[in-house]
């Protein structure tokens, strides 16, 4: 999982897959989980971005609502 700015991530992108590899981008916003759980104040949702970033195994497991709230 990544977590970052978009200037950020372009960079981490560049230098883990070639111009013409495909590739899967699921993208939460700080909208997407301020959306999941009411009366979330922006701040928490940038630490619950965060913590999505840092995820292991989100492959077997998922980012879910349920890894929202």
């Amino acid at each position: 999982m990544m977590y970052g700015t978009r200037k950020e991530l372009n960079k981490k992108l560049k230098r883990m897959f070639d111009n013409d590899e495909h590739f899967a981008l699921l993208v939460w916003t700080k909208q997407d989980v301020m959306a999941q759980v009411e009366n979330m104040t922006e701040s928490e949702a940038g630490a619950i971005l965060q913590e999505i970033g840092s995820v292991a195994g989100h492959t077997e497991e998922g980012i879910s609502y349920r890894t929202v709230q």
